[in-house]
């Protein structure tokens, strides 16, 4: 049994943390039997080069490390990697469009309020990458290894609602989903990554979040 996942909110001026880049590459991920490669955005038509799924060569070590950790009935899906900034648009209109279609009494200022807590505003601004952007965000879930299912985690991915923030089943318990989300939670967090708190799936490595939630000195990551 893991621990309950501690309220955490987003630090405090994590965009101004200070920085020392690194020039490390991105590799391809390598699907195996307990690590599956769904990219999600490209089967949906987003306009990418390939289906292959990046991180920096470092995060993609760590993640390894996660799936080795995981209890054996288990395996990692991957669901979306480095994201460059043309698929980072085509995702926030997306999303704009959801929230739209979803709220149409809202006017465009809440609608945009709403998707900027699940999209990053597709922008390229001095030294403050947007996380996928920099190939040490990783959007991840679980399956079953034995059936082959993804776990239901109490929300699906990308869907724009508080069910959605990593701890809200702390709130409300429920006996699976409270439980997967803090083995998620833990096993990641375990080896060095640090979550969006509005996002289950969402965990980052060398971003400027990471810094200014887990103290380290600087970010290590920009852009791509």
């Amino acid at each position: 049994m893991y621990s309950a996942i501690t309220s955490h909110l987003e630090p405090p001026g994590f965009l101004d943390v200070p920085f020392d880049w690194s020039d490390e590459p991105l590799v391809a991920l390598v699907a195996s039997p307990r690590l599956v490669l769904q990219p999600v955005y490209a089967l949906a038509g987003a306009p990418v080069e390939s289906n292959q799924m990046l991180l920096r060569s470092g995060v993609a070590e760590r993640l390894q490390q996660v799936v080795s950790l995981l209890p054996e009935s288990l395996g990692m899906v991957v669901l979306d990697a480095h994201r460059p900034l043309n698929v980072q648009a085509w995702l926030w209109n997306e999303m704009v469009t959801i929230v739209r279609n979803e709220h149409p009494e809202w006017d465009e200022s809440a609608i945009n309020a709403h998707a900027r807590r699940f999209v990053a505003y597709p922008e390229l601004l001095p030294n403050r990458p947007t996380p996928h952007s920099t190939g040490g965000a990783v959007d991840i879930t679980l399956f079953d290894i034995a059936s082959g299912e993804t776990l239901d985690m109490g929300s699906g991915f990308d869907e724009p609602v508080d069910l959605s923030v990593c701890d809200y089943y702390e709130r409300c318990p429920h006996p699976e989903f409270t439980d997967r989300r803090r083995l998620l939670f833990h096993v990641m967090t375990a080896n060095g990554f640090a979550n969006y708190p509005g996002e289950w799936w969402h965990f980052e490595y060398g971003t400027l979040r990471w810094a200014a939630a887990t103290g380290a000195p600087a970010a290590v990551y920009n852009a791509v």
